[in-house]
């Protein structure tokens, strides 16, 4: 019977430690994918790399990946033309 109330004891916390797990899981993910978006900006794939950061911001919502899509996306958000692309 012991182990029954320990199982139960160390049941009641675990869905805030998965959930702290999530957070940490999504938070290094958009860090990934913000060190993708860099990798592809230094070879001038502006797509990708604005994709890369709407990702990292949707996963993470941090100031500086939120600054760097905008940054992005008014230097290379755009064709030859001015007009604005669909990304």
């Amino acid at each position: 019977m012991l182990f029954v109330e320990a199982a139960l004891g160390v049941a009641k916390p675990l869905p805030a430690a998965l959930a702290v797990a999530g957070e940490l899981v999504a938070s290094f993910v958009a860090e990934a994918l913000v060190l993708l978006a860099e990798a592809l900006k230094s070879r001038q794939l502006w797509r990708p790399a604005i994709e890369a950061l709407k990702a990292s911001v949707a996963l993470h919502d941090r100031g500086t990946a939120k600054e760097a899509l905008e940054k992005l996306q008014a230097e290379h958000g755009h064709d030859r033309d001015k007009s604005v692309l669909e990304y």
